[in-house]
């Protein structure tokens, strides 16, 4: 049977992972103090220290997410939206766009796909050019903000210049 060591501190005895919880410290932090020689009182009354702590992840500015619309006899859907309405396997567009195929349809025409990167927003996919024409911008000016890492309000706000109008 294996036994797990106990450690008493302050008159409480509980198992390092119990200490752990306890005291916010990674077990592993508490393990390392004990394997270095430090005793058992300098190891729970110590804080942790900025190396032992773990880290997170910085926060950094995530840039809009983007997926693509697809092109198609001058119509644009998502991948999901063409499958449905061809009535084929989404993997069917995919290998079109992959191998630069035309789909043929069940009543005999073809389709070609063209890919276009699109921006997603409030659940809306649209294409940069879509995206400043409905915000009122250039095609240009949207692209800068979002190479700028501007915030999603701030990448999306629309142009309330209607004085120059």
């Amino acid at each position: 049977m294996l036994r797990i060591p106990r450690y008493t501190f302050n008159g409480i005895t509980l198992p390092l992972r119990g200490w752990a919880k306890r005291l916010g410290i990674p077990e592993k932090a508490l393990e390392g103090r004990l394997i270095g020689g430090w005793s058992v009182e300098k190891t729970l009354s110590t804080p942790i220290a900025s190396w032992e702590r773990p880290q997170k992840p910085s926060a950094k500015f995530i840039p809009p997410k983007t997926s693509y619309v697809i092109e198609g006899d001058g119509r644009f859907m998502t991948v999901r939206d063409w499958a449905t309405e061809l009535g084929c396997n989404k993997h069917n567009i995919y290998y079109c766009l992959r191998y630069d195929k035309p789909y043929k349809c069940k009543d005999g025409t073809r389709i070609t796909f063209k890919r276009h990167q699109a921006f997603v927003h409030d659940g809306i996919a649209l294409r940069a050019c879509d995206w400043a024409t409905r915000l009122n911008i250039t095609e240009e000016q949207f692209l800068e903000r979002i190479k700028a890492g501007l915030s999603e309000d701030e990448t999306y706000k629309e142009n309330d210049d209607k004085k120059n109008i």
